[in-house]
């Protein structure tokens, strides 16, 4: 018997699981034997994994965005099934708006270095990447801009935010 999904949460469990939870885990290590206990630390790495929630999210959205007809024939109801496929490219274009605000916000109230805002240079990159998926969805042959648009800020990202802890401890 096989199961099939008649939610649509894989977006948002996928992007929790793997954006935030990898995240607060990654921060932890590194601070578990701090001698402070901050009672905001959940809330802040949220606010520092969104980014990552977000386009973590966005990879499994746009699968689901190529393989919507295909879903609806086998029964499968995800996000995009319930909403469409018009609103899904909203939701999409929306998280990715809103990772690059995320990183602002982060970087605002100092919870990563100003050095991080470097990361803000990938957006005419990803944005016309993106904007070829959302004018052709295919699997085969421009689902790969998501990837690419994953890797473009999450690496800038991190790749900017250990420079600038290097340049702070220095």
């Amino acid at each position: 018997m096989q199961t099939r999904s008649k939610t649509p949460l894989g977006e948002p469990a996928s992007g929790i699981t793997m954006g935030y939870n990898i995240t607060l885990l990654a921060i932890y290590v590194n601070i578990y034997s701090s001698p402070q206990f901050d009672p905001f630390f959940w809330l802040k790495g949220l606010i520092v994994a969104l980014p990552a929630i977000l386009v973590i999210s966005n990879v499994m959205l746009g699968n689901n965005i190529c393989d919507r007809d295909e879903d609806i024939q086998i029964g499968k109801h995800t996000l995009v099934y319930y909403i469409g496929r018009s609103a899904a490219m909203k939701v999409l274009i929306a998280c990715y708006v809103l990772s690059y605000i995320m990183i602002i916000v982060a970087v605002v109230l100092h919870y990563l270095p100003v050095l991080t805002l470097l990361s803000l240079v990938t957006i005419p990159i990803v944005y016309q990447r993106i904007k070829v998926f959302v004018q052709h969805p295919d699997k085969m042959t421009i689902f790969f801009n998501i990837l690419i648009g994953l890797q473009l800020i999450l690496v800038s990202e991190i790749l900017f935010t250990i420079i600038g802890i290097i340049i702070k401890v220095i």
